[in-house]
């Protein structure tokens, strides 16, 4: 499991992984330098002491430079975890109790995805709504459900109590936000969450991943960022869905103690 993805579960980033994600976006900076960024973006307290610490631990795993007293990312930290990623793809490949599919059409790639959501609720024994959670790049389009699909997410809506963490906060992104939320569905658009795939987290152990390939995240980004209230609903802004597409991947594996984590501390994030 990659480093980005468990920390959603955590109550809040580390401090070793606060000051990473700061020196990831902007290098080389000094120990003060990081240290107002994260009295600044970040809502945990941390002393100027712990940030020294923090950086000195980061020397010593060799995650870190130091550049006259500057400090930034170590490339070969990177390229190793580039290969982390890689052997972890791999492993699921193989792993018999791992669930691999390929999608060439973004439009079937959601369809699955509401598929396994709708299966996981209509199948629960627990009279209480469900909970799930969902983080994502974008919210995944609904200008196009048919009939059946709508009647699928209505009774997800009646039973799930779901959390969705967005990292966009387009135009599109809160169009999309609206409809979630008239289903009773909490979401948080431009939430800074970490990681490169789509995850789902079900009350019921099992954990999905959606890799995009990363010409059509750009095209996404795109798409998202131009769309406006008067463009919305224009060809070219969801003829998307339908054309073919670089083979997005999808990985699902039942861990139910991280399950219960990640939806338990991703709760505590919309207090």
């Amino acid at each position: 499991m990659s480093e980005e993805f468990y920390n959603l579960g955590k109550k809040q980033l580390s401090t070793k992984h606060l000051v990473r994600s700061i020196l990831i976006e902007e290098s080389p900076l000094t120990i003060k330098q990081i240290h107002s960024r994260i009295k600044t973006e970040s809502k945990k307290p941390v002393s100027y002491q712990a940030v020294h610490k923090t950086i000195k631990e980061l020397l010593d795993e060799e995650s870190v430079l130091n550049i006259n007293k500057k400090y930034q990312i170590n490339p070969d930290w990177v390229i190793k975890g580039r290969k982390h990623f890689e052997n972890l793809e791999k492993k699921l490949y193989k792993d018999k109790s791992a669930k691999y599919k390929e999608f060439n059409c973004l439009y079937d790639c959601y369809r699955h995805i509401l598929e396994v959501a709708y299966e996981m609720l209509t199948k629960s024994k627990v009279s209480k709504r469900t909970p799930a959670v969902l983080q994502v790049d974008h919210l995944y389009s609904i200008l196009t459900i048919s009939k059946e699909e709508y009647k699928m997410f209505d009774t997800i809506f009646k039973n799930l109590d779901g959390y969705i963490l967005c990292r966009s906060n387009t135009t599109l992104d809160n169009a999309m936000a609206t409809f979630y939320r008239l289903g009773g569905v909490k979401v948080k658009l431009g939430a800074k969450i970490n990681g490169d795939m789509d995850t789902m987290v079900a009350s019921n152990g099992v954990i999905t991943q959606i890799l995009f390939p990363k010409k059509l995240k750009k095209e996404l980004d795109t798409i998202y960022s131009k769309a406006t209230v008067y463009n919305i609903l224009q060809k070219n802004f969801f003829h998307y869905l339908y054309k073919k597409t670089p083979t997005i991947k999808v990985f699902s594996q039942e861990n139910q103690a991280l399950s219960d984590e990640l939806i338990s501390q991703t709760k505590k994030m919309f207090k």
